[in-house]
C-alpha cells in the first residue's frame, strides 16, 4: 500500500487546518503583552507553514498511489517516512482543533448561566468562536509543529542528496516486472486441463452456429468473468481449439488485449492472427480487416479485457458487421465489462475448482513425488492440505505444484503449507502480479475500502451492515449531498462484487452476505502491510510497531503493548470471544485513537477510566450492531464522556442510567440514540444536552418507556415537555420516535424550518392523533408503524400546504384506523409510493389526492375501490386468508403496468380492459378463483402468472391472449428467476436528461444494458452526470477535447458561464456585462469590449458550446446552453465558481472575488451581511438595486480592491434603449471615492450623489451621470477630462427643478457641459435632455480620434452640432430632436463624415429640409434609417454612393428615392399618403418591402431593378402594381393583406420559387413552393 490511508488522514488534516487557520491568523493581533503576542504570531505562522507542508505531502501520497508502483528500496523508505509524517501532522492538527472546540464548549457553558438569552442563542449558533485565534498554541504543540517542519525539510534534503542518477551508473532491468505485461496465445495442451469439460461444452453449445437461426446482428458476444487466476484464459483456449469450433468457422483469431484498449492496434493484431503474420500498412488497417472477413463466419477471442468505454468497443466491432457471422469470446475480471460487451443477458461466471478437481490438477503437476508407488503417505497428506489452502484457484495450485515438483523433502512441503502465500518467492512473483493488476485498476476510494476488509479473518461471512459500520468508523464513507453514507457504502460493495473481489453468498442472499476468497484476502493483507492487524488466537500476541488499525475476534492470553500510532480498535460483531489477560496494554498508548468498537465488557476495563486519554476519539460504537446496546452497559458506563468533544458516533444513551448533560459539549455528533425516556426523566437534564445546538446531528432516535400504572394528563404533559426539550438542530435529516403516548406534540415537530429533515418514523406510539407534518418542505419518507389507537386522519395531519416533497408514505399495523379524509388535490404532489398494511378497518382512500403515485401496496386492507390514479404503474393487493375479503374494484388506471392480487378466498376478480390499457404483467393467487372478467380483453398483457389458481379455466382464454410468458404453479411451486422489465418511465426520464446528445445516451444505455435493479436506474437518473463513472470516463474526455482546443481567452469566458443556472436564457448584453465585470474582455485597439465579447459569443456558438435560441432570435441575440455543456463548465471550474440558488441553507466558499446577482433574480437572504463578512478580496460586485438589503456605504471601507460595481438592471446604450439611473439603492454611493480601483460603477445621480466623489476614480471606463444640476464647482471636481481610461460617457440633463429657461441659464448649462469634457480616450458619448441651442466647442473636435459612437436624445435645440470633423465616428443617432427644422452644412462640417457607417434619425417632428450635402460627405455610409419625419420632402441626391440599406418609416412627404448604385435593401412603410415614392434606378437592389395601407397603385420599372429577387407588399387597397410581371430576377413574393390585388393573372408571367399570400391579420392563407 503506497499510502492510501495516510493520504486520507492528511486530507482531513488539511481540511481541518484550512477551516481553523483564517480565524486563527485574524486574531493574532489581539491586545496582550508584546512578547506573548510575538510568540503567538510566530506559532500561528508555523501553523501556516504546516498547512503548506501538509498540502505537498497529500499531493505526493495521492500521486504515489495513482501513478506509481514503488519498487526501489530508497523510494519505499521515503514513502514510509512521508506516511509517518502525514499521520503525525494529522495528530497535531486535531489536537489543536480539540483545544479550539474545548474553548467553545467552555464559552457555551459559561453563557448557559447568563440571563441574556439573546446573547446565549447567538453564541450557540456559531460553529467556532469569532476570535478562534485567541486559543493559544501550547508550548508543547508549537515544538511538535516545528519538529514536523524540520522532519519534512530533512526528508527533502535526503531525497535531493541521496538520489542515484544516470551519472552514477547504468540502471539494470527490473525482472520483477516481466510478469505484469502478460501475453497469451491460443496454444494449449488440452489433455492437461482438468475440471472444465462441462463448462466447455456448455459454452460451445451457445456459440456454435445453427442452421436457420435468424439474428438481427451478425455479431454475438459471450463473456467469461472471474477473478484473476481462476482459469478464464484456459477455458477460452480449450473452447477455441475444440474441433467443433474449428469446423464451424471459416476464420479464427486470438488477441490478448490486456490493459491498453487501442482500437487501431487491436485491429492490426486481429489481422495478424487471421493471416498468421504478414505486413499491414498503417493507413489501411480497417479496410484490410473488412476485406479479410467480409461474408465469412469468424470466431474471435479477446483475452483479458479491462476497457469499460462503450465507444471504443463499438468502434472495434464495426468491421465485424460485414461478416456473415461473428462470435466473440471476451474474458474479463469485471462484470461491468461483461455487461458492456455481452449481447445476451447472462455471462458465464467462472468459479473455482472443486477440491477433487484441484487435487487432480496438483497431482498432475507433481506426479513424480505423490503419484508413485513409493510415495510417502505424509507427502500426500501435506499435499492435500496445500491444495485445500489454494481454495480451488488453478493459478495458485500450479504455482505451488511447480515449486514442489521435484522436491522430496517433507520439511520443504511443510514450509509451503505453513507459510503465508506471499512469503514464498514463486507465488509472490507469479500470482501476486496477476491479482494486483485488478487492484491497480480500482479508484482510490475503493482501494481503501478493500484494504479495510483485511481486518476480517479468512472465511468470515460478513453482512452488509457490518461492513458499512466498519467503513464508517474508519471515515471511508461520506454524505456527498446526493447519496447518504449507507447508499454510498452499498454502491462500493456492489462494485467490489463486480470486480470479483467479493462473492455474494447465495445461501443468505436476502440478508446481503458476502465472502472473500482466501487469496484475495491474502492480497488485502499483503497490500495493507503492517498498518492493519488482526488480534486472533490464544497465543501471546505481538502487535506490530506500525499497526494503526486492529481488529479483535477470538483472542485470549497476553497481548503486547499497543504502539503509539494506533488509531482504531475494532471488536468484530459475530462470534467474538475476547479474554485478554492484560487489556490495559491495548490502551497504554491510546492518545491517537479515532475509532473504538467494543463489546459490552469493554475488554474487561472500566470505560470511564479511559476517557481522559481519548480526546481525539471520533467513533465509539458497540460491536453488537442490532441489539440497541446501551453504552451504560459498558463497565463503568459513559460517565465522563462529555470530555470527548470530537465524538461523531456514540452508543445508545439510556436515560435511566446516563445523564444527558454529558452530551452538552459533544457538538460533532452525527448519530444519536436515546432510550429510557420516562416521566421520571429530568427536563432540566435533557435541556442541558443542548441538542438544538448540534449542527452536525443528522440521525436522532428517541425511545420512550411506558409509565407505571394509569396514564394521566400530567404524565402526557411531562412526556410532551421532554420531547419539546429534545428539539434538534435544523441539520437533522432522520428522526425516529418510539412509544410516545401523549396526545400533544411539541410545536417544533413539523416546523417548516427543518429544511433538511427528509425521513420520519413513528413506532408503537399510543396516541389517537398524528402530528401535523405537512409543513415540512423536504420530507421525503414517512413511516407510521403500530399506531394502535389512531382512528382518523384528516386535515390536522396534512397541514396547510400538504406534503410538497413526500415520495414514500407507509402505514403499518393500524388496527383502529377507519377514516382518511380532507386530503386535498395538491396535498401529495410528488408521492410515488404508498404502502398500507394491516389496516383492517380502512374502507376507502382519498380520491384525486395521489396524481403522481406510481406504486400502491395494500395488505390486509378492506378497501372497496381503488381511485383513479393516472400515473400508477404497480398495484399490489394482498388480502391474505380472510374468508370475508373481496378484491377492490379498479377505477381507470391508464398507466398501470403490473398488477398483483393475492386473495385466497376470492372467487371472482373483475377487470375492465378499457380502464387498464397498458397493463403488461398480472400475478394472481387465489385457490377459489373461478372467474376473472376482462382478462382475455387486455390488449397489452404479455406476462401472466397464476399461482395456486387451480379452479380458473385459463386454457379457454389462451387463444385470445398474445402472451410472451405464462407461469402457472400450484401453491407449493418455486419461482424461477425472471428478467425484470423496468418499463419506460425511468428510461424516458434518463433520455430527457441527456437532452438529445447521442454520446451520452449511448454511454448511459451501455451502463444499464443488463441492469435489472430499479434502484440502479434511479441512481443514474438522479445523480449528476459526472458523479457516474462511465460518463466521466467516456463523455467527459470527448467534450473536454473541444474545450482543450479553445484558445485561453475563450476557455475563461466559457467557464464563467457556469455562474448561470441550467436552462437560463442568455441575453447578449447580460453575458457581455458578466464577462466585463470579470475582466475577460479587453479592447484591442480595433474593437471595443462589446464587439470583442460579441465575437467571443459567436465563436462559442461556432464551436457548439452555445446554441442560438431561434424562438427569440433577433437583434438582442439570445442563447441557450445544453445541460451537458453546462455540467462540463461546472466540472472544469470546480469550486472557483459557485451558484447561490434555492431556499436551503447554503455554505459559501471562502475568498470570493466576485458576487453577481443575475438578471431576473429574486433575492431574499435573511443574513446578507454574511456575504460580505470576508469581502476584502472582492473585485466585482453586481447587485440588485436594494444592495441585498444592506446599506452600501457601510461596505465601502472593506472593498478597497473592488474594480466593478454594477446593478442588475441592464445598462445598454443602443439607440432607443438608453440606460436609466438607479436612484433608490440603499444609502446611495456616498464614500465611493475611496474605491480608487473602480473600472465600472452605477449611474451617478447628482440629485443624491456628489460628482466630486469621482475625483480619485481614474480607472473608470464607463460613467453615467443623471439629473445634472447647476453645480459647476462640483462637476469640475470630478476631473473627468483626466480619466484616461474612460470609454463610455452618458450625460442626462433632465432635472425637474430646472424649469425656467433663460439666457443666463443657457450659459450656465453650456459651461456645465463644457466642464464635463471627457478625455480623448472616449469612444461612446450619449447626451440626453440637453435644452439649450449652444454646444460647447469640444463637442465635435477632431482631436477625439477614438470617438466612434454618439447618441443625442430628447434635446430641446433647433439645430444639430457640427460632428463631421470627427475622423473616426462610425455610428450616429438622433432621437426626439423635436425642434430641428433644417440640417445643412453646419452639421456636416468642412470634410463631412469620413468614417460614418450608420446614421439614424427618429421622431424628428419639425424636420423638413436636408440640404448642402456634398458628393463626398458620406463616403462609407452603409445604413440610413429615418422614422417619423413627416415634413421631410426629399433626400440628398448623389450623396450616398456606398449606401446598402435604407429604411423610411412614417415619412409620408418624401416624393422619390434617389439613384443609389449599391443599395440592396429598401424598406418603406407606415405612411398615410396615397402615393408611394418613385424609385429611381437602383441597379443593386435585392429586397424591397413596402407597407403602404391606402395606396391603390405601385409603379415599378423593371429596367431600374435588374437584380430584385424579393418583394414584400402590405397594402390593403392595392389593386395594381405596374411592372411587377416584368421583373426577370424576382423569385420570392409576399403579399400580406393585399386582398384586392389580382395576383393570379400575373402568376403565368412570373418565375417564382415561393409565393406567400396572407390576409390582413397576416395569418397564412396560401404558401406556394413553386
Amino acid at each position: 500500500m503506497s499510502g492510501l490511508f495516510a493520504s486520507l488522514a492528511i486530507k482531513k488534516a488539511l481540511d481541518t487546518l484550512c477551516s481553523i487557520l483564517p480565524a486563527s491568523l485574524s486574531a493574532s493581533s489581539s491586545s496582550r503583552a508584546l512578547t506573548g503576542r510575538q510568540e503567538q504570531e510566530k506559532d500561528l505562522e508555523d501553523l501556516r507553514k504546516l498547512e503548506k507542508t501538509i498540502r505537498r505531502i497529500h499531493a505526493t501520497l495521492h500521486d504515489a498511489e495513482q501513478h506509481w508502483e514503488i519498487r526501489e528500496v530508497s523510494a519505499k523508505l521515503r514513502l514510509k517516512e512521508l506516511k509517518e509524517l502525514a499521520y503525525d501532522a494529522e495528530d497535531v492538527v486535531e489536537e489543536y482543533e480539540y483545544e479550539v472546540k474545548l474553548c467553545k464548549a467552555k464559552a457555551l457553558e459559561k453563557s448557559s448561566s447568563t440571563t441574556n438569552h439573546k446573547r446565549k442563542r447567538q453564541e450557540e449558533n456559531e460553529a467556532f468562536p469569532r476570535d478562534a485565534g485567541t486559543v493559544p498554541v501550547s508550548t508543547e504543540m508549537a515544538s511538535q509543529i516545528r519538529m514536523l517542519l524540520q522532519r519534512f525539510d530533512n526528508l527533502v534534503e535526503y531525497h535531493h542528496n541521496f538520489t542515484l542518477s544516470v551519472s552514477d551508473g547504468v540502471r539494470l532491468a527490473d525482472t520483477s516486472t516481466v510478469r505484469t505485461n502478460r501475453e497469451t496465445s491460443s496454444v494449449v495442451v488440452a489433455q492437461t486441463i482438468l475440471g472444465r469439460d462441462e463448462e466447455k461444452d456448455k459454452i460451445i453449445e451457445i456459440l456454435i452456429p445453427r442452421e436457420g437461426n435468424n439474428v438481427e446482428s451478425p455479431v454475438s458476444v459471450f463473456a467469461i468473468v472471474g477473478m484473476g487466476g481462476v482459469g478464464k484464459t484456459t477455458l477460452a483456449q480449450i473452447v477455441y481449439n475444440d474441433s467443433r469450433m474449428q469446423e464451424s468457422f471459416d476464420m479464427r483469431a486470438w488477441v490478448c488485449v490486456s490493459e491498453k484498449f487501442d482500437v487501431h492496434a487491436l485491429t492490426r493484431s486481429i489481422i495478424c492472427s487471421l493471416k498468421k503474420g504478414g505486413v499491414i500498412y498503417q493507413n489501411i488497417v480497417l479496410e484490410k480487416l473488412v476485406d479479410e472477413i467480409r461474408g465469412k463466419k469468424v470466431l474471435l477471442v479477446l483475452d483479458d479485457v479491462w476497457n469499460e468505454g462503450a465507444e471504443c468497443w463499438t468502434n472495434l466491432c464495426k468491421p465485424m458487421m460485414t461478416t456473415e457471422l461473428c462470435k466473440i469470446i471476451v474474458t474479463t475480471r469485471s462484470e461491468r465489462v461483461a455487461k458492456l460487451v455481452q449481447t445476451k443477458p447472462n455471462f458465464h461466471n467462472l468459479n473455482c475448482l472443486s477440491f477433487e478437481q484441484s487435487w487432480l490438477l496438483f497431482k498432475q503437476q507433481v506426479a513424480f513425488t505423490v503419484d508413485q508407488e513409493n510415495a510417502l503417505s505424509d507427502l500426500v497428506e501435506i499435499g492435500r492440505a496445500i491444495v485445500k489452502k489454494c481454495k480451488g484457484l488453478p493459478l495458485v495450485i500450479k504455482t505451488l505444484a511447480s515449486m514442489l515438483r521435484w522436491e522430496t523433502s517433507e520439511q520443504r512441503w511443510r514450509d509451503v503449507l505453513e507459510s503465508r502465500l506471499w512469503d514464498l518467492e514463486n507465488p509472490r512473483n507469479e500470482v501476486l502480479p496477476s491479482l494486483q493488476l485488478s487492484y491497480t485498476h480500482m479508484p482510490i476510494y475503493l482501494k481503501r475500502c478493500f484494504l479495510a476488509l483485511s481486518l476480517y479473518p479468512k472465511d468470515y461471512m460478513f453482512d452488509e451492515p457490518d461492513v458499512l459500520q466498519l467503513w464508517k468508523v474508519l471515515d471511508l464513507l461520506h454524505d456527498d449531498g446526493y447519496n447518504i453514507a449507507d447508499e454510498t457504502g452499498s454502491r462500493y460493495l456492489h462494485e467490489l462484487v463486480e470486480r470479483s473481489f467479493l462473492q455474494p453468498n447465495f445461501e443468505f442472499m436476502r440478508a446481503g452476505r458476502y465472502v472473500m476468497h482466501d487469496l484475495i484476502h491474502d492480497l488485502a493483507c499483503f497490500l495493507s502491510m503492517d498498518e492493519f492487524f488482526r488480534v486472533d488466537g490464544d497465543t501471546s500476541m505481538k502487535i506490530p510497531e506500525n499497526a494503526r488499525y486492529i481488529s479483535i475476534q477470538n483472542a485470549s492470553g497476553e497481548i503486547s503493548t499497543a504502539p503509539p500510532c494506533l488509531r482504531a480498535i475494532i471488536v468484530l460483531s459475530k462470534g467474538a470471544t475476547v479474554n485478554i489477560n492484560n487489556p490495559e496494554a491495548l490502551f497504554s498508548n491510546s492518545g491517537k485513537l479515532r475509532a473504538l468498537v467494543l463489546d459490552k465488557d469493554c475488554l474487561g476495563l472500566e470505560f470511564s477510566a479511559l476517557m481522559g486519554k481519548l480526546k481525539l476519539l471520533r467513533h465509539l460504537k458497540s460491536a453488537m450492531l442490532y441489539s440497541w446496546h446501551s453504552g451504560s452497559d459498558f463497565i463503568g458506563g459513559l460517565h465522563g464522556i462529555g470530555h470527548l468533544i470530537n465524538l461523531v458516533t456514540l452508543p445508545l444513551i439510556d436515560m435511566g442510567k446516563d445523564r444527558m448533560t454529558e452530551l452538552t459539549s459533544l457538538n460533532e455528533i452525527r448519530e444519536l440514540s436515546i432510550d429510557g425516556i420516562s416521566i421520571m426523566s429530568d427536563v432540566h437534564d435533557v435541556k442541558g444536552a443542548n441538542l438544538h445546538s448540534k449542527k452536525h446531528l443528522q440521525f436522532l432516535r428517541l425511545g420512550f418507556v411506558e409509565g407505571y400504572g394509569i396514564s394521566t394528563d400530567s404524565h402526557h404533559s411531562q412526556q410532551m415537555k421532554l420531547l419539546d426539550s429534545m428539539r434538534p438542530n435544523h441539520s437533522i435529516s432522520h428522526l425516529m420516535i418510539y412509544k410516545y403516548n401523549s396526545p400533544m406534540y411539541p410545536c417544533w415537530l413539523g416546523d417548516a424550518s427543518f429544511i433538511k429533515l427528509t425521513t420520519i418514523e413513528f413506532n408503537y406510539c399510543s396516541t389517537q392523533s398524528l402530528p401535523t407534518l405537512g409543513n415540512l418542505p423536504f420530507l421525503a419518507s414517512l413511516l407510521l408503524h403500530s399506531m394502535d389507537h389512531v382512528q382518523r386522519i384528516g386535515r390536522e395531519f396534512h397541514g396547510v400546504n400538504g406534503f410538497p416533497s413526500l415520495i414514500r408514505l407507509r402505514f403499518i399495523h393500524m388496527p383502529q384506523w377507519s377514516e382518511w379524509s380532507e386530503a386535498g388535490n395538491g396535498d401529495f404532489p410528488r408521492l410515488h409510493t404508498l404502502l398500507i398494511g394491516d389496516a383492517t378497518r380502512l374502507s376507502s382512500l382519498p380520491s384525486e389526492s395521489f396524481m403522481s403515485l406510481t406504486t400502491l401496496e395494500l395488505t390486509l386492507c378492506p378497501i372497496e375501490r381503488i381511485p383513479a390514479l393516472p400515473k400508477l404503474r404497480i398495484l399490489h393487493i394482498d388480502m391474505g386468508y380472510h374468508s370475508n375479503s373481496h378484491v377492490p374494484l379498479l377505477n381507470p388506471l391508464p398507466s398501470l403496468e403490473c398488477l398483483k392480487i393475492i386473495c385466497v378466498y376470492a372467487t371472482c376478480i373483475p377487470l375492465v380492459p378499457q380502464h387498464l390499457p397498458l397493463l403488461r404483467t398480472i400475478c394472481l393467487s387465489s385457490k377459489e378463483l373461478m372467474n376473472c372478467d376482462g382478462l382475455g380483453g387486455l390488449a397489452s398483457l404479455q406476462h401472466l402468472k397464476l399461482w395456486g389458481c387451480s379452479k380458473l379455466p385459463i386454457h379457454s382464454l389462451l387463444p385470445r391472449m398474445q402472451l410472451q410468458t405464462l407461469d402457472i404453479r400450484d401453491k407449493t411451486g418455486t419461482c424461477e428467476r425472471e428478467f425484470k422489465n423496468l418499463g419506460s418511465e425511468i428510461g424516458r426520464a434518463i433520455v430527457k436528461k441527456c437532452k438529445g446528445l447521442p454520446l451520452v445516451i449511448k454511454t448511459l444505455a451501455s451502463m444499464l444494458r443488463w441492469e435489472t435493479s430499479e434502484q440502479r436506474w434511479r441512481d443514474v437518473l438522479e445523480n449528476r452526470l459526472w458523479d457516474l463513472k462511465n460518463p466521466r470516463n467516456e463523455v467527459l474526455p470527448s467534450l473536454q477535447l473541444s474545450y482543450t482546443h479553445m484558445p485561453i481567452y475563450l476557455k475563461r469566458c466559457f467557464l464563467a458561464l457556469s455562474l448561470y443556472p441550467k436552462d437560463f436564457l442568455l441575453d447578449t448584453p447580460d453575458v457581455l456585462q458578466l464577462w466585463k465585470v470579470l475582466d475577460l474582455l479587453q479592447g484591442d485597439g480595433y474593437h471595443n469590449s462589446d464587439e470583442t465579447g460579441s465575437r467571443y459569443l459567436h465563436e462559442l456558438v461556432e464551436r457548439s458550446f452555445l446554441q442560438a435560441n431561434f424562438e427569440f432570435f433577433g437583434e438582442d441575440g439570445r442563447y441557450v446552453m445544453h445541460d451537458l455543456i453546462h455540467d462540463l463548465a461546472c466540472f472544469l471550474s470546480m469550486d472557483e465558481f459557485f451558484r447561490l440558488d434555492g431556499d436551503a441553507s447554503m455554505e459559501i466558499p471562502q475568498n470570493a472575488r466576485a458576487i453577481i446577482v443575475l438578471p431576473k433574480a429574486t433575492v431574499n437572504i435573511n443574513n446578507p451581511e454574511e456575504l460580505f463578512s470576508n469581502c476584502g478580496k472582492l473585485r466585482a460586485l453586481v447587485l440588485d438595486k436594494n444592495c441585498l438589503g444592506l446599506e452600501f456605504p457601510t461596505l465601502m471601507s472593506k472593498l478597497k480592491l473592488l474594480r466593478h460595481l454594477k446593478f442588475t438592471r441592464r445598462h445598454t446604450y443602443s439607440f432607443g434603449q438608453l440606460c436609466e439611473p438607479v436612484r433608490n439603492h440603499i444609502g446611495g454611493l456616498h464614500g465611493i471615492g475611496h474605491l480608487i480601483n473602480l473600472v465600472t460603477l452605477p449611474p451617478i445621480d447628482m440629485g443624491n450623489d456628489r460628482t466630486a466623489e469621482l475625483m480619485s476614480l481614474n480607472e473608470i471606463r464607463e460613467l453615467s451621470i443623471s439629473r445634472i444640476m447647476l453645480n459647476i464647482h462640483d462637476v469640475k471636481g470630478a476631473n473627468i477630462h483626466s480619466k484616461k481610461h474612460l470609454q463610455l460617457l452618458q450625460l442626462d440633463f433632465g432635472n425637474e427643478k430646472d424649469e425656467i429657461s433663460t439666457t443666463s441659464h443657457h450659459s450656465k448649462l453650456m459651461k456645465l457641459l463644457d466642464s464635463l469634457r471627457p478625455n480623448h480616450s472616449i469612444r461612446d458619448l450619449i447626451i440626453n435632455n440637453y435644452k439649450i441651442p449652444i454646444y460647447p466647442c469640444w463637442l465635435g473636435d477632431s482631436s477625439f480620434i477614438k470617438l466612434t459612437t454618439i447618441v443625442f436624445k430628447d434635446c430641446d435645440t433647433q439645430y444639430l452640432p457640427t460632428l463631421g470633423n470627427l475622423p473616426f465616428l462610425t455610428s450616429l443617432h438622433f432621437c426626439m430632436m423635436w425642434h430641428v427644422g433644417r440640417t445643412g452644412r453646419e452639421f456636416h462640417g468642412v470634410n463631412g463624415f469620413p468614417s460614418l457607417t450608420r446614421l439614424t434619425f427618429a421622431d424628428m417632428a419639425e424636420w423638413s429640409e436636408w440640404s448642402e450635402v456634398g458628393n463626398g460627405d458620406f463616403p462609407r455610409l452603409h445604413s440610413l434609417s429615418i422614422s417619423s419625419a413627416n415634413h421631410l420632402k426629399s433626400l440628398p441626391s448623389d450623396s450616398f454612393m456606398s449606401l446598402t440599406t435604407l429604411e423610411l418609416t412614417a415619412c409620408q412627404s418624401i416624393e422619390g428615392i434617389p439613384a443609389l448604385p449599391k443599395l440592396r435593401i429598401l424598406h418603406m412603410g407606415w405612411s398615410c399618403n396615397l402615393r408611394v415614392p418613385q424609385l429611381n434606378p437602383l441597379p443593386s437592389l435585392d429586397c424591397l418591402k413596402i407597407i403602404w395601407y391606402y395606396t391603390t397603385c405601385i409603379y415599378l420599372v423593371p429596367q431600374h431593378l435588374p437584380l430584385l429577387r424579393m418583394i414584400c407588399l402590405c397594402c390593403e387597397e392595392l389593386m395594381y402594381c405596374e411592372g411587377l410581371g416584368g421583373l426577370a430576377s424576382l423569385r420570392d413574393l409576399k403579399l400580406w393583406g393585399c386582398s384586392k390585388f389580382p395576383i393570379h393573372s400575373l402568376l403565368p408571367r412570373l418565375q417564382l420559387q415561393t409565393l406567400d399570400v396572407r390576409d390582413g391579420e397576416r395569418e397564412t392563407l396560401t404558401e406556394y413552393k413553386l
